[in-house]
């Protein structure tokens, strides 16, 4: 891939440019797909084909590795038909990026490879290589039932089989559940450890007071009213929650963007301005929990700067 990362170094410097650079640095042994195979798929996606002459191969990245401003850039670069060798024998890349999902599992996926002639193909893996069958319900199946009903139907008879496959159901069920987990367990782990935080928090004001109470008792002495205590209490207690509130607000502005731009994929990363706007919502509900924890506090000093209002007995 020589010849493709010279194009791309000449192009203008960008973070798109140096991750496909970095990227193509390590496809030294790319994976083969089999023309006729893919083309099958082509079809069965109702999808144009593609050919190849002899001597060419195509570009496959899978949509969850590249970006369109990537595929962009790449597709820019196949224009100029580079070549490439591939076992020794050069090969110019030709099309465009072709990206149509290889299987229904979407955990098998390739980040890289490249589309050759079936002769090619034959030749180069040696009748080693893995094959993957992908089948579509006949329209006939479907006909008068429900879509769910339709693939029950047809895992049933793949049971019988004892065939090994993954079906869309399959597919879409896992996927959902990993989502729905992941979701349950972030939340979960968000509240237990924003409980910890605050209720640390509180505690450790409340004792700092109390560990202070003569101050408040020389105050009361020198006249100081109640009001004027909760107020100055109230003022401590805004800047002892209010300063971690608001760094960990601000920084997490900077870390949701960080976040989505460097580990969602491409499929998603078109998404990022209403998730953003998600994150968001979700720190302000921060800083109303936070605001409802200040209002506990502030009533739990309150009632012991109360508690410290009546006069002792001298005897």
């Amino acid at each position: 891939m020589n010849s493709v990362m010279e194009y791309l170094s000449r192009m203008p410097e960008s973070d798109d440019r140096n991750v496909l650079l970095n990227n193509f640095s390590y496809e030294t042994y790319p994976h083969l797909i089999s023309l006729s195979g893919y083309n099958r798929l082509l079809s069965i996606a109702k999808k144009p084909t593609i050919e190849l002459m002899e001597g060419e191969a195509a570009v496959y990245m899978d949509t969850g590795f590249v970006s369109p401003a990537k595929l962009e850039m790449l597709n820019q670069i196949l224009a100029q038909n580079p070549e490439v060798q591939i076992a020794g024998e050069n090969y110019h890349l030709v099309g465009t990026v072709q990206s149509t999902d290889l299987v229904t599992d979407s955990s098998i996926t390739l980040s890289f490879a490249l589309i050759v002639p079936d002769t090619d193909f034959e030749r180069f893996t040696v009748n080693d290589y893995d094959i993957y069958l992908n089948a579509v319900l006949n329209p006939e199946q479907v006909a008068g039932k429900s879509l769910l009903r339709a693939i029950l139907e047809a895992n049933e008879k793949l049971d019988a089989a004892g065939l090994i496959y993954e079906s869309y159901l399959q597919n879409m069920g896992r996927q959902l559940f990993y989502i729905v987990a992941a979701s349950y367990i972030t939340i979960y782990l968000a509240i237990i450890f924003l409980i910890i935080a605050n209720t640390i928090i509180g505690v450790q004001f409340l004792t700092w007071q109390q560990k202070t109470g003569r101050r408040y008792k020389t105050l009361i002495r020198l006249g100081a009213s109640y009001e004027t205590l909760c107020y100055s209490a109230g003022k401590q207690i805004r800047w002892y929650f209010g300063i971690p509130t608001a760094v960990a607000a601000i920084s997490s502005i900077f870390g949701i963007r960080a976040l989505f731009s460097g580990l969602l994929s491409s499929r998603t990363k078109n998404n990022i301005p209403a998730m953003i706007m998600i994150s968001a919502a979700m720190v302000l509900l921060l800083c109303v929990v936070e605001c409802i924890y200040m209002v506990a506090v502030k009533k739990s000093g309150n009632r012991y700067i109360l508690s410290l209002m009546v006069p002792e007995r001298e005897e």
